[in-house]
C-alpha cells in the first residue's frame, strides 16, 4: 500500500513539474510571449498560417506556423514593441503594428484573415489586450528613473 502511494505521489510530482516546464518555456523573468488564434472571416480556424513577429526597435524576426487548431505561440520575446505579419495561401496578408510585449506576460492577439488574392494586404490598427489570462506570474517593465531611485544597502546592482 505504501509503495503504491509513493509511486502515485511520484507520478503526480512528475506531471506537475512537466506542466511547469511547459509554462516556463513560453516566457522567463526577462521575456514575454505572444499567442492567439488565426481564423477566417467566418470564424473558422486557419491552420498552417505563417506568423512573422518583428521587434520594431532591433529588427529581430521570429516566425512560427499556426497549428491544426489555428493556434500559435511565439515564446521568449524580449520586452518591446512588435509588428506582426500573417500570411496564408488564398488569404490577404494581415499586418498588426505596435504590439506591446512585457516581461512575464503573454499577450493575446486574435488574427482574422480575409479571403483574397495573394497580392492583396490588410493593415489592422489596434491594441493587444493587456489582460493577462494565461499565467499567474507577475512582471513589471522597469525604467531608468525607477532603477536610480531603488535603495540599495550595499550599492550592488545585482540586488535589483
Amino acid at each position: 500500500m505504501k509503495r503504491a502511494l509513493r509511486s502515485s505521489l511520484a507520478l503526480i510530482a512528475i506531471l506537475a513539474l512537466g506542466g511547469l516546464a511547459n509554462r516556463a518555456s513560453a516566457q522567463t523573468a526577462s521575456s514575454g510571449a505572444l499567442n492567439g488564434t488565426v481564423s477566417d472571416a467566418s470564424g473558422g480556424v486557419v491552420p498552417g498560417a505563417t506568423i512573422t513577429v518583428t521587434n520594431e526597435s532591433s529588427g529581430a524576426v521570429r516566425t512560427v506556423v499556426s497549428g491544426s487548431e489555428g493556434t500559435y505561440l511565439v515564446p521568449l520575446l524580449p520586452p518591446g514593441s512588435y509588428s506582426v505579419e500573417v500570411s496564408r495561401t488564398g488569404f490577404k496578408v494581415a499586418r498588426y503594428s505596435h504590439i506591446r510585449i512585457n516581461v512575464t506576460e503573454t499577450a493575446t492577439l486574435k488574427i482574422r484573415l480575409e479571403v483574397g488574392a495573394l497580392s492583396q494586404a490588410v493593415t489592422v490598427q489596434g491594441q493587444v489586450s493587456q489582460l493577462q489570462t494565461t499565467s499567474s506570474a507577475l512582471g513589471r517593465v522597469t525604467d531608468q528613473r525607477m532603477v536610480e531611485n531603488v535603495p540599495l544597502v550595499t550599492r550592488n546592482y545585482t540586488q535589483i
